[in-house]
């Protein structure tokens, strides 16, 4: 079995209860599109991060891009 965990993430700009559902809406939006292209929804996870793990820095706008994304993860055997 296997399991498709979408993670959303943001920069930190803004308050945090904002950005928790920013990214969780982020990674919503994914999962719908997974599940609307067959991907069974009990096998899709949605997770929002907010700014936690960001990849870089924030100071700047390449950072803050770079740290806005979603993450999909394919993991097996569960």
């Amino acid at each position: 079995r296997w399991v498709i965990r979408i993670e959303g993430h943001t920069d930190n700009r803004g308050d945090a209860m904002s950005l928790m559902q920013l990214s969780s809406e982020r990674a919503g939006a994914i999962s719908q599109i997974l599940i609307a292209g067959g991907v069974p929804s009990e096998r899709v996870t949605v997770d929002g991060i907010g700014p936690a793990n960001p990849l870089t820095t924030n100071r700047t706008e390449s950072g803050r891009a770079a740290n806005n994304r979603i993450e999909v993860y394919v993991i097996e055997g569960l």
